[in-house]
């Protein structure tokens, strides 16, 4: 660095930075760590909470979709074999329009 213009900002700024004093801890934080690093290094490993709560609400929203799924082909099917003959005749005859329009 041959221009002494930044050689003088570059000094400035090295400068302030030894002038800021370093940020005070908290009390707690060392035993904190050091509980964190214990439970590391045995291999616990304990997942995060919202994990948890996630993992239950998957866990209930596909167990209610099941049901429902379920009850729905149940309910299907009891209606289908609770119908007569005549109106599953008709129904088929309706959608597949092989009804009598006088053609």
């Amino acid at each position: 660095m041959n221009n002494p213009a930044v050689e003088k900002e570059v000094e400035g700024t090295l400068g302030v930075l030894e002038k800021v004093q370093r940020a005070p801890a908290s009390p707690f934080f060392y035993t904190r760590l050091k509980a964190r690093l214990q439970a590391e290094h045995a291999g616990v490993r304990t997942p995060p909470r919202r994990l948890n709560i996630r993992l239950s609400l998957a866990t209930l929203a596909g167990t209610l979709l099941l049901l429902i799924n379920i009850y729905s082909l149940w309910h299907s099917t009891v209606q289908w074999h609770t119908a007569s003959k005549e109106t599953k005749l008709s129904t088929f005859a309706d959608v597949y329009a092989l009804t009598d329009d006088g053609y």
